[in-house]
């Protein structure tokens, strides 16, 4: 089979970079599942490049056949799997009056993982929207796609100015801060339509957007840890809103 080009290699390898997936407005996913996920979604995928193993199992699927050494050399992950597609970074509209249910709030959520956890849980929940802060991690990182494993394709995330945007909800809509020194989440009701902000690893909520909060809400501790994760707080207050809705 013939080998990729030198100048296709470059370019999927550099979709490891913000700066490039910004330039191309693609991102790259691995993996049998996360591949067959992004199929069955509305986003759209450029390009297939899999092993002739998976191509026999997927013959309705139009890929490019590679080695598994050239799969390994395009791979970010330790051990390569049979299959990995470039896809386009969706533009996606909202109308801030027409929130539905739990929107999440994520405030300068820096690690890859947590955000990637957070966006499978709120999929696992039929939560439509996540808004993110200018700075918060980006989510076609490859570690974040991997870690959403395959909710990339069915949770709209937008990157926003959250102090607007906040303006610009809350009449609309209560605005629930998630933090340590909260009212217990166990004895407050969410309302049906609301936001629930998640802070930054570290710091919390950014200071400037404790003054737009309706209410601050927390976890009791019942042991000694000092602090919750912040992708396990998020879970479970978005399993305590269920639970009252």
């Amino acid at each position: 089979m013939p080998s990729l080009s030198k100048s296709t290699f470059s370019k999927i390898k550099s979709l490891g970079i913000k700066k490039f997936r910004d330039k191309y407005q693609l991102f790259v996913a691995e993996g049998i599942t996360l591949v067959s996920d992004i199929q069955l979604s509305e986003l759209k995928i450029r390009n297939v490049y899999a092993t002739r193993a998976w191509i026999d199992k997927n013959p309705e699927a139009s890929a490019v056949e590679v080695s598994v050494k050239d799969l390994g050399r395009l791979s970010g992950l330790k051990t390569p799997n049979q299959v990995l597609c470039v896809a386009e970074i969706p533009q996606y509209d909202f109308n801030p009056e027409k929130l539905n249910g739990l929107t999440l709030i994520l405030d300068n959520i820096s690690d890859p993982g947590n955000m990637g956890t957070i966006i499978r849980t709120a999929d696992w929940f039929g939560i439509e929207h996540i808004f993110c802060s200018l700075n918060s991690t980006d989510i076609y990182n490859p570690k974040v796609v991997q870690a959403s494993m395959g909710s990339i394709s069915r949770v709209r995330v937008h990157y926003v100015d959250l102090k607007s945007f906040f303006k610009s909800c809350k009449d609309k809509y209560p605005i629930y801060g998630l933090t340590m020194d909260g009212r217990s989440i166990y004895n407050e009701k969410i309302k049906p339509d609301s936001l629930l902000v998640i802070g930054n690893e570290s710091m919390g909520i950014s200071t400037d957007l404790t003054t737009l909060l309706t209410d601050m809400i927390g976890i009791p501790a019942f042991g000694g840890a000092q602090s919750l994760n912040a992708a396990v707080a998020t879970s479970i207050a978005c399993y305590e809103y269920k639970r009252k809705n």
